[in-house]
């Protein structure tokens, strides 16, 4: 059976970011942290993702960067591998404070997590699987929540004509502020390497 790139990337040893190039590290990483968070099971977090943690010396498992000191706070003495210099991850203290960091995107998204039932305990239909476009739905009672992933260029989807409703909320964006937002589902609009997660209800 043929493996796609997601899976490669989903289900590989080490760092998700310590795999992918330097150009995919970005916008696309986002979106396989927002596909982590949405999907069916208990999401599961390998030290540094939080940062987007990467080491190009071909590492899979980096020091984690916790400040600026000799080692990156990660010990006071000498540590088992070298660390990487020329390294470019912010470290915990730089991200914190930042409403545009990983580790914040991250924060953001365990929250929402923990706050939506759907995307805890919704079943999982899926409306779009194509290459580089992913959408489906966490559906729990007439709650739902529609996530849309595009890896690829900006796209115009109409979701009510898969029995959504016209408007949906708009809770979660990969790239940038979200702001608060309603969602238009007949013509949506979806930038390149963008992905949405938005609440939507059902009449009954």
């Amino acid at each position: 059976m043929k493996t796609n790139h997601l899976e490669k990337t989903l289900f590989t040893k080490g760092h998700i970011s310590s795999v992918m190039t330097k150009e995919d590290v970005g916008n696309k990483y986002r979106l396989f942290i927002m596909l982590l968070f949405s999907i069916p099971g208990t999401p599961i977090i390998f030290y540094g993702e939080e940062i987007g943690l990467r080491d190009y010396q071909a590492s899979a498992y980096p020091l984690m960067r916790w400040d600026n000191s000799k080692y990156s706070g990660f010990t006071k003495s000498l540590p088992w591998i070298t660390p990487d210099l020329n390294s470019n991850t912010p470290t915990v203290t730089q991200q914190t404070d930042d409403p545009l960091s990983t580790l914040t995107y991250y924060w953001n998204l365990i929250q929402l997590r923990h706050e939506e039932p759907p995307l805890q305990f919704g079943d999982f239909h899926i409306l779009a699987n194509r290459t580089d476009f992913i959408a489906y739905i966490r559906q729990q009672e007439l709650t739902g929540i529609l996530v849309v992933l595009n890896f690829g260029d900006e796209v115009s989807v109409d979701f009510t004509g898969l029995y959504l409703p016209n408007l949906a909320i708009l809770l979660a964006k990969s790239r940038g502020l979200t702001p608060c937002q309603v969602i238009n589902l007949h013509e949506m609009k979806v930038e390149a390497n963008t992905g949405y997660i938005l609440k939507y209800f059902i009449n009954d």
